[in-house]
């Protein structure tokens, strides 16, 4: 643990993908929020406080590779991890720095287009916390976007008070923070067996603490052993952002600040009527918020003159009535109104300029919520052409060895794409298929799933070998080919 920060540090763990930290994201939030953000069709600067092994970082590094990301962790291991996955992946454009965030003032960085602090602010003291938003109030481009990840209230209240009950126990168990973790766990886990009332009257807590088998020990040591691992309001984010001269702008889950998306139709008045930070606060209240994605801009940052250099494009054809019944079911907005049909109309197999289709607020509210159900994409550039006939290969060293070194992940894999400026995430058995499309190694793959104590399924059965899985793949990727290649063709990822 380092001494200064109480930051755990003698555990390594897995890095997850940030997709709503990626710039194209703060971009299309920022232009929602009527700000003039960052534009993304030329180099820019982009920095992870609390880059972790540096997935993320170079993830984005690869989806643009013009401009110059830094990453800034504590842990020598995430570091050296970091470091090396962007040396293998041949990115020029990646430099990660080992620091306290006590030191980003020592740190040499460009200005800043672009920031994340995701999944590290809220378990920082509130020194640390002011030294991160002081640098990024110093270094932030006077339109740049920051985007801040923490552990909210109210829905963490229950789990707040769990989290301290296993950090007193862990401080007295020998080992390093996961055999302390471990232990802790096992001793609560005794009291909640026992009937403790604790449980009995806080049902989070209790759900939290019966489904703690199923996440890696790692990252769970990370989250609940640092000292100052502390739940915010968005009250609390907001004064904290303003002392260094920056603001709230947006929630970076982006249908959230539309009332018309999510807002009870009892509650909407209410709503309306009262600032932002007390909407965000009740809508908060509505969700039971645990974790809060803001969006951070300059108090002073340019308003929006017109809409980002982006385009517009879908993936799908024809006019979706099904799926746009379905969402006006679920969210009350009428998407069979004429301006959501004209937009859908008109990038019907064809992309079009952002800006074409945002030439009026009204146009420009109806492709905000558009994307913001997902019936329509915004991009760097539009759908590259499907691929043709003929073995496909991936386009970028990055993808071939996240394919190749995460073949054993439990979970969704992020692949870069150049076009959609962030990831497409792909599930094991789909991440088999296109092992088996692009000629992988599956003796390698058999390797890696057994050093990992994986158990590999496909299509309900157990896998015993790496002659059987590369037979499961070739199934599965015959079944699948035919619609993933096209997919990941357009999207950049294959070639």
């Amino acid at each position: 643990m380092d001494q200064q920060s109480s930051y755990t540090t003698d555990v390594a763990y897995p890095s997850a993908f940030g997709a709503f930290q990626a710039p194209i994201h703060l971009a299309q939030a920022a232009w929602g929020a009527g700000r003039g953000g960052p534009a993304l069709d030329r180099p820019f600067a982009y920095a992870d406080l609390g880059c972790g092994a540096g997935l993320t970082l170079c993830v984005l590094a690869d989806c643009y590779p013009d401009s110059e990301f830094h990453g800034v962790d504590l842990n020598p291991a995430h570091v050296a991890q970091a470091r090396a996955l962007a040396k293998a992946a041949g990115l020029s454009n990646v430099v990660v720095h080992e620091a306290s965030f006590a030191d980003l003032p020592k740190l040499k960085t460009p200005t800043l287009s672009f920031a994340g602090l995701s999944g590290v602010y809220s378990w920082l003291p509130s020194g640390l916390r002011r030294a991160c938003l002081d640098f990024l109030g110093e270094r932030l481009a006077p339109d740049g976007a920051v985007f801040l990840h923490y552990a909210a209230l109210p829905g963490n209240a229950q789990v707040d008070a769990l989290y301290s009950l296993i950090r007193e126990v862990a401080r007295e168990a020998p080992g390093d923070s996961v055999e302390r973790f471990r232990h802790a766990c096992g001793v609560v886990g005794r009291l909640r067996a026992a009937g403790a009332r604790f449980f009995r009257i806080n049902p989070q807590a209790d759900a939290w603490f019966g489904q703690l088998d199923g996440h890696d020990p790692r990252g769970m040591a990370h989250e609940v052993l640092n000292a100052q691992s502390v739940s915010l309001s968005a009250r609390d984010a907001e004064d904290e952002a303003r002392a260094s001269g920056l603001a709230f702008v947006a929630n970076a889950q982006l249908e959230l600040n539309d009332l018309a998306l999510t807002a009870p139709d009892a509650l909407r008045a209410d709503l309306e009527g009262v600032s932002r930070t007390a909407r965000e606060m009740l809508m908060d209240a509505v969700r039971n918020t645990h974790s809060r994605m803001d969006v951070l801009m300059r108090g002073d940052a340019p308003v929006a003159s017109g809409a980002p250099a982006l385009w517009v494009d879908r993936l799908t054809r024809g006019p979706l009535d099904e799926e746009r019944r379905t969402l006006s079911a679920r969210t009350g907005l009428d998407l069979s109104a004429p301006a959501f049909s004209a937009i859908l109309a008109r990038v019907d197999g064809r992309a079009a300029p952002l800006a074409d289709l945002a030439a009026t607020p009204e146009d420009a509210r109806a492709v905000q919520r558009l994307a913001a159900l997902k019936l329509v994409n915004l991009l760097r550039r539009p759908y590259a052409a499907a691929a043709p006939a003929g073995r496909p290969r991936l386009v970028s060293r990055l993808n071939e060895l996240v394919l190749q070194d995460r073949i054993e992940s439990s979970g969704p894999t992020p692949f870069a794409s150049p076009v959609a400026g962030t990831q497409l995430l792909l599930p094991p058995q789909d991440r088999l298929a296109l092992l088996h499309l692009v000629g992988g190694d599956f003796a390698a793959a058999w390797k890696r799933l057994a050093a990992a104590g994986q158990t590999a399924k496909m299509d309900g059965r157990t896998i015993d070998g790496p002659q059987a899985l590369a037979d499961a793949a070739a199934r599965r990727g015959e079944a699948l080919g035919a619609q993933m290649i096209p997919t990941l063709a357009r999207l950049g990822i294959v070639a």
